[in-house]
């Protein structure tokens, strides 16, 4: 699991640098305002593939079940019902939304009739973009069952390079939001067909045929039903936020709370990527019949730890550096209130990023339920406090109200009761980097006109949080690294042939 974790840290570090290092030459290129109207159409697609039901994440559990048990027919069954499940709702989500496009587009406030029109263009060709990435979420499950990690990165990392890059070459050479819609069309057809390929390639030994199972469909269809809200209210949070703040504040000010969050949701993604792979193992793993549930404890612990240490690592580190960002972000002339807000937005998304053990636990343990309750309320808190915040106080209003979700931190709790750990055990293994973090940003707060020092203090913070987990997990920290190596030539490098 550290290995997949690895490669999942390596690639999305790649993917993370990709995306935020496109986003000040499009803002520089196009402005503020242009990319406002860029990122509220982007937020209408992700809330539209809201459709997806829960079928990716369904996918990855009932076909690492499968695997486990080595059955061929009951494996057929499975990826006939996801990946026949995700046509049909991928097919309804993109004609939806290719005609229901003019009303999404009269409805949005605070946009003039050019604005309106091109998100309406952009919206129409955006739902090609929504068939091909509904439908890629179901093989890249069925690529995290058969934890190809190392693939699955390098294939979205490709993507990301493809995406990002292709946006401020159109942008160069005069494109705006249709014209970036029409290159995300493309480059989701792109790697559409390359994970198809590289599923066909780990499925070729194993005689798949298309096999309808009705019961098999009903579990499919009851636990993504409860994946699926859980889905809701994670996209509820991460993109109808920003429509929201659109509706009310307009595309300026929805543009810089969009380097805002964007920014500050990268401490929950690097976080998250390197215990992803708990997901399949934990599902290989589990069963409510089993006695010994030690190694399952044992792997949560480090799973916790290693969460707890990057994602509060990255919150110190946006916090301290914030006047950095923001400057590189958008230019010298930092609007009134953006600095304050990436700080304010740094904290609250290195807490909430530690639901994250919770969610994976979970999901593994088939307490999805769980899951979805949790989120749905922390997602509707969120929305209605940044609805309230961005009318009474504008951008800090709509920044401070994403503290709403930090309700999922519930998850952790119902987590760690489903695989037996005692709530005063988690606890203690995470009580000193939680104190720590606060007594960094508190010294923080007290210096933030002295660059030197912010460096520092976000160096200090790091680097007590790595040895606080080197120490706690007894890590062998160059046998580790040496591991690593070797895993990363044996990706990339050929075997070599045997000669008789």
């Amino acid at each position: 699991m550290l290995k997949n974790g690895f490669y999942n840290a390596l690639g999305g570090i790649v993917r993370m640098s990709i995306s935020i290092v496109v986003i000040p030459f499009l803002i520089r290129i196009v402005g503020l305002q242009e990319y406002g109207i860029w990122v509220l159409a982007s937020a209408v697609l992700g809330f539209v593939q809201l459709v997806e039901a829960g079928l990716s994440i369904s996918t990855t559990v009932f076909v690492s079940q499968n695997l486990r048990e080595e059955d061929s027919v009951a494996l057929s069954q499975t990826l006939s019902v996801v990946v026949g499940g995700m046509f049909v709702l991928a097919t309804f989500a993109a004609t939806v939304l290719y005609f229901g496009s003019p009303l999404i587009a009269h409805y949005l406030p605070k946009l003039e009739p050019t604005e309106s029109y091109a998100i309406l263009q952009a919206l129409q060709v955006g739902s090609l973009v929504v068939w091909f990435q509904l439908l890629q979420r179901v093989f890249v499950g069925v690529e995290q069952a058969h934890q190809r990690y190392g693939i699955i990165n390098i294939l979205v990392a490709m993507e990301a390079i493809l995406t990002n890059v292709g946006l401020v070459v159109v942008a160069k050479f005069g494109g705006r939001t249709v014209a970036f819609m029409q290159w995300y069309a493309v480059a989701g057809l792109i790697m559409f067909l390359l994970h198809i390929t590289f599923v066909w390639w780990l499925l070729r030994h194993r005689q798949i045929r298309p096999r309808w199972n009705r019961e098999k469909a009903r579990d499919v269809a009851q636990y993504s039903s409860l994946t699926w809200i859980s889905t809701l209210s994670g996209a509820l949070f991460t993109q109808f936020d920003r429509v929201i703040v659109g509706a009310v504040l307009g595309p300026t000010i929805l543009g810089v709370y969009a380097v805002i969050t964007t920014v500050a949701k990268k401490i929950n993604f690097v976080s998250t990527l390197p215990i992803q792979p708990l997901l399949p193992t934990l599902s290989k793993m589990y069963s409510e019949e089993t006695s010994d549930r030690q190694p399952m404890i044992n792997l949560v612990k480090k799973a916790l730890q290693l969460n707890m240490v990057v994602a509060l690592s990255a919150g110190i580190s946006v916090y301290m550096l914030a006047d950095i960002v923001m400057r590189i972000m958008i230019s010298d002339a930092i609007p009134e209130g953006a600095v304050l807000g990436l700080r304010i937005a740094a904290v609250i998304y290195a807490l909430y990023t530690l639901n994250a053990v919770g969610y994976f636990t979970l999901m593994s343990t088939k307490a999805a339920h769980i899951c979805a309750a949790i989120q749905i309320s922390g997602a509707l808190l969120s929305l209605m406090l940044i609805a309230i915040g961005s009318h009474y106080y504008g951008l800090m209003g709509a920044v401070a109200g994403n503290v709403g979700n930090l309700v999922t931190w519930l998850m952790v709790v119902w987590g760690m009761k489903r695989v037996g750990i005692l709530n005063h055990s988690w606890i203690k293994w995470v009580t000193f980097p939680l104190l720590w973090f606060g007594v960094i940003i508190s010294v923080g707060s007290l210096t933030l006109e002295n660059l030197v020092v912010q460096i520092l203090l976000a160096a200090i913070g790091v680097l007590v949080l790595v040895g606080w987990l080197i120490n706690s997990q007894q890590i062998d920290l160059w046998s580790y690294l040496s591991k690593v190596s070797q895993s990363l030539k044996n990706l990339f490098l050929p075997k070599p042939t045997r000669v008789n």
